[in-house]
């Protein structure tokens, strides 16, 4: 036994090619020792592997039982991990002449993981035939170890930064994308083989690398972070709010090797602040149009002010159009928007219609050029749409008691006017619209309740004062003559003896719509007593005014004499004149007043 195992130590070893008393023999070791290399050789004819001292060791092959066939190291020791390459690297080097140096995981007894390096070089005969492979091998456990963890840290990186929303990448000195995670190609829309290596200048329109560049080149010139936001379309066209986050990637020295940014899309934060801004300036509009409620005398003059003070916030919007879904469409508010010749937009029939089948009456509505065309040719928005080559719109319904009466209606010839937060605006402004609307009415009720008489819908003693005094004051002004007529219903007493007060007031009411009817002269009226009533006639000659009056008392009792009473109702006038009368209320009103009662004195007698 002892024998055999001396001459497989013989055979499988490498023996120093130097004598024993060569000078050098021991510098041969030490420098095998220091750089802890094996060495090996491959005889091809026979097929045997002889291995050093050293390679043994390095391996963990067992020379007591290695029977040194390169068929039993690529079967035994080899670990399955490296087996196929190693094999792979055999046959290239028979077949081809071909030796690679390769690294490979071989299986050792008293190591969890064995990498060893093979560095090798071929060896011809005289003939040029391989003849053997010789070289060296080393221990690379260590390194491979440590690369594996690093790789795994690496992996461990790649996932947790693939996991991040955000876009991220990294550009070396020169500009080119190095690394970037999934987030950024989806962003670029352009997959990693068209990206790495790339500058801005081979993936953006030269206008917008530009401006990346010198960004980037001030941040490299400058080793310092950069923050700032900006807008960026991203791969499908839509734009969105982006804060880039840049900084500089250096060397121990300061040196820079490139620079790494992460994109964050804060387009959804943004839209909110937007959102809150537009609301809040919503309600400052409806916080003025509560302040000033007392200052409009009707819906129109109320809802014409609220559509403009509106559209301030729909900033994008051109024009702005308000329908009066129970009369006509307005378009006087904005210079530039023609009204199409065909449109009869005093229609109550066409507009009724258009605001039922295109549904605007019932919710918050947005037109473009795409569904524009759904709805009936003649139209009032379609019609609008077409001759002033709109692109959009947005209409706003304002619904007193669960029906729609108006419609605010915003256009622009732009690509886009209306967006999401602007929906939410929109129907927060017909929400709250339609309750300072309420609010209005009811402030009309009040303010008729004070200024006119509930019966007749005359102004009242006070209100007409207030009138006539603005009259007397323009006519100072103005240099011109005023009429004041007071009236007085002849009978008016009988009436209520012989029918009852109903009769009366029937009576009352009927005087009181053919003042109202009489509009030839600027005029308006009140009602100051029971059976009182006073006009104010504007620019009119007194002998042209008497025959007027005369025409309205025979007019007045034809017609009262066609109805079923015994009593002959009419009525008794009197004219003042300003200045020639008097120059204040009280002075023309008792001049009119005592003329009255001439005239019905002289009635009598006749």
């Amino acid at each position: 036994m002892s024998k055999k195992t001396n001459k497989m130590t013989e055979s499988n070893s490498i023996l120093c090619p130097y004598d024993s008393d060569c000078p050098i023999k021991d510098l041969y070791y030490d420098a095998i020792a220091i750089a802890n290399l094996g060495i090996f050789q491959w005889h091809l004819s026979t097929d045997q592997v002889i291995l050093s001292d050293e390679a043994f060791a390095i391996t963990g092959i067992d020379r007591t039982t290695f029977d040194g066939k390169m068929k039993t190291l690529n079967e035994h020791h080899i670990h399955l991990e490296s087996r196929e390459e190693f094999k792979k690297a055999l046959v290239l080097a028979l077949e081809k002449k071909i030796i690679r140096d390769s690294v490979y995981r071989l299986i050792h007894p008293s190591l969890s993981e064995c990498w060893v390096k093979f560095r090798s070089q071929l060896h011809f005969d005289q003939d040029g035939d391989p003849l053997k492979v010789s070289g060296v091998l080393m221990d690379v456990s260590e390194d491979y170890i440590i690369k594996k963890s690093l790789k795994k840290d690496l992996d461990f990186v790649q996932t947790l930064l693939e996991l991040i929303p955000n876009p991220i990448f990294y550009k070396d000195y020169h500009g080119q994308y190095k690394y970037f995670n999934s987030a950024f190609e989806n962003y670029l829309g352009i997959d990693k083989e068209h990206l790495l290596d790339k500058t801005v200048f081979d993936i953006a329109p030269k206008h917008l690398a530009e401006i990346y560049h010198k960004a980037d080149s001030e941040i490299i010139t400058s080793k310092k972070d950069q923050v700032y936001e900006t807008k960026v379309k991203y791969a499908d066209d839509s734009l969105h709010d982006v804060i880039f986050r840049k900084g500089v990637h250096k060397k121990e020295d300061g040196e820079v090797l490139g620079l790494i940014g992460i994109m964050e899309d804060v387009t959804e934060q943004r839209q909110l602040e937007e959102k809150l801004l537009m609301l809040d300036h919503a309600k400052e509009v409806f916080l003025e149009l509560n302040n000033c409620i007392l200052n409009y005398t009707d819906d129109r003059e109320f809802l014409t002010h609220a559509l403009l003070k509106f559209k301030e916030i729909f900033k994008l919007a051109e024009y702005c159009i308000l329908i009066n879904i129970e009369d006509s469409i307005d378009i006087p508010y904005h210079k530039g928007l023609i009204v199409p010749e065909n449109l009869d937009y005093y229609s109550f029939e066409i507009v009724y219609d258009w605001a039922v089948k295109s549904r605007v009456m019932d919710k918050i509505f947005v037109f473009n050029k795409e569904n524009i065309e759904t709805f009936a040719s003649n139209s009032p928005i379609r019609m609008i749409f077409s001759t002033n080559n709109l692109n959009s719109a947005v209409t706003i319904p304002i619904t007193v008691e669960n029906k729609a009466r108006w419609i605010f209606c915003y256009a622009s010839k732009g690509d886009k006017i209306i967006s999401n937060n602007e929906s939410a605006v929109a129907l927060y402004i017909r929400e709250q619209i339609n309750v300072i609307y309420k609010v209005f009415e009811l402030y009309k009720k009040i303010v008729f309740m004070s200024r006119f008489d509930g019966l007749t819908g005359l102004m009242n003693r006070m209100y007409f004062d207030e009138n006539l005094q603005k009259s007397i004051d323009q006519a100072l002004i103005e240099k011109t003559a005023l009429k004041v007529v007071v009236f007085d219903l002849d009978n008016l007493k009988r009436m209520n003896d012989c029918y009852g007060h109903l009769a009366g007031d029937k009576l009352i009411q009927r005087f009181a719509e053919l003042l109202k009817n009489s509009s030839d002269y600027n005029q308006y009226f009140g009602r100051i007593g029971g059976d009182e009533f006073v006009g104010v006639y504007h620019q009119v000659d007194s002998k042209v005014l008497e025959t007027y009056l005369e025409k309205m008392r025979e007019s007045f009792m034809e017609n009262e004499a066609q109805l079923d009473f015994d009593i002959i109702a009419g009525f008794s006038y009197g004219v003042s004149t300003y200045p020639d009368s008097a120059t204040d209320i009280k002075g023309l009103i008792k001049a009119a007043d005592k003329k009255m009662y001439d005239y019905k004195e002289l009635m009598k007698k006749n």
